[in-house]
């Protein structure tokens, strides 16, 4: 059973998991510099992009669950000098995850679906709309005089 809810994707989300997904593997000024339009509060995203969810064992013992963040972040194993120990440490490169990949492809699929459906409503509507209406016109224009001259024969 997981505590906390997924984040909630914005547009600047996804264009930021097109970016990772797009360039391959890049770090936070890699993504500054390949960003078209500045990315507002870049770390903060990528903080809560790369936070997986998280199994409750147990009182105060929790697992990640695997699959569930948008973006990974790389590591690698560091040896400090001074006692010669070594340990894991974030390089802030980042690429994308499964579940990013695949949540990004259904947002292209959704935007491709409301533009085909915006490009409906917004040109062929309004064609259809006059083209009904020009042979409903058309075709009063003929019965008119018909129809007139029906009228002024009947007593």
């Amino acid at each position: 059973m997981t505590d906390e809810t997924m984040y909630e994707l914005s547009d600047t989300d996804y264009r930021l998991l097109e970016l990772i997904a797009k360039y391959g593997p890049l770090d936070k000024n890699a993504i500054d510099n390949k960003a078209k339009t500045k990315i507002d509060a870049l770390d903060y995203r990528l903080g809560c992009l790369k936070l997986p969810q998280f199994k409750q064992v147990s009182a105060g013992v929790r697992f990640p669950i695997d699959d569930t963040s948008y973006i990974d972040e790389e590591y690698s194993s560091v040896e400090d000098k001074k006692t010669h120990f070594t340990h894991i440490a974030a390089t802030g490169v980042y690429s994308i995850s499964r579940l990013g990949q695949k949540v990004l492809q259904d947002y292209k699929a959704e935007q491709k679906a409301r533009k085909r459906e915006t490009w409906f409503k917004s040109i062929w509507c309004p064609i259809i709309v006059a083209f009904i209406t020009s042979l409903v016109i058309n075709g009063i224009a003929v019965l008119l005089p018909l129809i007139q001259q029906w009228l002024a024969s009947t007593p």
